[in-house]
């Protein structure tokens, strides 16, 4: 029996929309339009895009015939979709989710992260989703990366580590909301935050880098320190245990391993000397997985549990709760 292809819709032509890739044909895209591409069990109806610029570096670096348009309101967009990809920025994905949750028949819907704007947008969207039945997927893309899932799955190995902290800039939505999931992903729900207060210039930027403690539901507390200013992109991980340390740089495209051994020159002591992690150098390339899982799911397989609506909106209650701390001058939230 041939399977029909999945009708889609992607929103969104900016970097995670269709731009990462600059143009280029890769083996596994970092952008939804190059994922859509490559998956035969799609087919792209559309592609949305209000800014003029967006739309007009898609049609130089794409050779693509889908319809490029400017709104989700017109009519070459059919009222029944298996799936909408929504790509845009963050404040935009309110609104779009909401009217086509109200207007279009839907089965399922693909996020990027965090979600929403705020923990109400994501709650409400969320809810709404779950009253019609339709399945929402959130883009944190370590959770199908095969490289991080190996990670995952040592790290789990070796219990609660001693410490760790982050170092991160870009943003407590953008960048910090990545490696707060992952860290979820691994060692489950947060349960407390208590966040620094806010400072200059952090109270005058839209999304500041927060630094806060982090209790973890499993029995430990970890540490994000942000650091805007910064003229490049920082999300580091530092994760200590009893007999090794870890070290996690640039988000995940080099994770490096040190091993306590006897010091050579001072009898007694001991240091850590780098070992073979067993990781290859690369970037976070998890979109192609993801889009295999929902076609699985839309063609009649299980629904993919690996990044959802419902995890998401543990990690937008994580932010929310960082965010409110700093503004209370660093009082502790449970969660």
């Amino acid at each position: 029996m041939i399977k029909s292809k999945l009708r889609t819709v992607l929103v969104g032509l900016g970097r995670v929309g269709s731009q990462n890739d600059h143009g280029k044909a890769t083996q596994f895209p970092s952008n939804h339009f190059g994922a859509i591409s490559q998956n035969p069990a799609y087919e792209l109806l559309a592609v949305v895009d209000p800014d003029p610029a967006s739309q007009e570096t898609f049609r130089i670096n794409k050779s693509s015939s889908v319809p490029i348009l400017s709104s989700i309101d017109d009519a070459m967009i059919p009222d029944e979709l298996d799936l909408i990809v929504v790509a845009s920025p963050t404040n935009t994905h309110f609104p779009i989710l909401h009217k086509t949750l109200t207007e279009k028949k839907l089965k399922a819907i693909f996020c990027e992260k965090p979600f929403c704007s705020n923990l109400s947008e994501t709650k409400m969207i969320l809810l709404d989703a779950e009253n019609q039945g339709i399945p929402i997927v959130v883009n944190y893309q370590r959770r199908w990366d095969s490289k991080m899932a190996s990670f995952r799955k040592e790290m789990r190995s070796y219990g609660n580590p001693i410490d760790m902290q982050v170092v991160y800039s870009k943003g407590l939505y953008n960048y910090g909301s990545h490696i707060i999931d992952l860290m979820v992903s691994i060692w489950g729900s947060v349960v407390a935050v208590s966040a620094d207060g806010l400072k200059l210039p952090e109270s005058h930027l839209e999304d500041p880098s927060l630094s806060t403690t982090l209790e973890f539901q499993s029995g430990f507390s970890g540490r994000l320190n942000g650091c805007d200013g910064v003229d490049y992109d920082l999300c580091d991980m530092e994760i200590s245990f009893q007999n090794c340390r870890f070290h996690l740089e640039a988000g995940g495209y080099r994770i490096r391993k040190f091993d306590g051994i006897l010091d050579l020159c001072f009898p007694g002591y001991y240091h850590l000397h780098e070992s073979d992690s067993g990781y290859a150098k690369g970037p976070v390339c998890g979109l192609h997985h993801a889009y295999e899982e929902i076609a699985v799911f839309l063609q009649g397989g299980e629904f993919p549990i690996i990044s959802t609506g419902t995890s998401a909106y543990h990690v937008a209650e994580v932010l929310d709760s960082i965010r409110r701390s700093a503004e209370d001058g660093g009082r502790i939230i449970y969660l």
